[in-house]
């Protein structure tokens, strides 16, 4: 189980079956969003710092992007996240340059994937959904 303490600004994991907490990530303002793949968590901030990993067990993290990080969501190639401005993008999970994939008319709050969509709410958008061909 993972989760983050948005005011504290740390990310933790314990094990289903119980037992103690351990503090993957700690000095981070305001880390939210969280996404599993591979062997790597993913974080986003709800201050627009960036997207960022760290090992499942623990590790130094990397930061992918130095902005956007609203509703993470990732796959076997990629991170998807918000941009404050209203843009969904994606990033390789080693790191690289940012694509657009599509902008709507508030930032994303959560990002959901299928094998070949992405979806994303937008936070003012009175319940829009919107999709985007990955």
């Amino acid at each position: 189980v993972y989760w983050s303490t948005l005011f504290a600004g740390e990310v933790f994991s314990a094990p289903l079956g119980g037992g103690p907490p351990t503090s993957l990530v700690t000095g981070f303002t305001a880390p939210s969003e969280l996404a599993l793949a591979g062997d790597r968590l993913f974080f986003g901030t709800t201050n627009d710092a960036g997207v960022h990993a760290v090992p499942k067990a623990g590790g130094p993290s990397t930061a992918l992007t130095s902005e956007g990080g609203f509703g993470i969501a990732a796959d076997d190639h990629h991170v998807y996240f918000g941009e404050y401005d209203g843009r969904l993008a994606r990033v390789p999970l080693e790191g690289g340059e940012p694509e657009v994939l599509g902008i709507g008319p508030a930032t994303p709050t959560d990002v959901a994937l299928t094998s070949t969509a992405v979806y994303w709410a937008a936070a003012a958008g009175d319940g829009l959904i919107l999709k985007v061909a990955k």
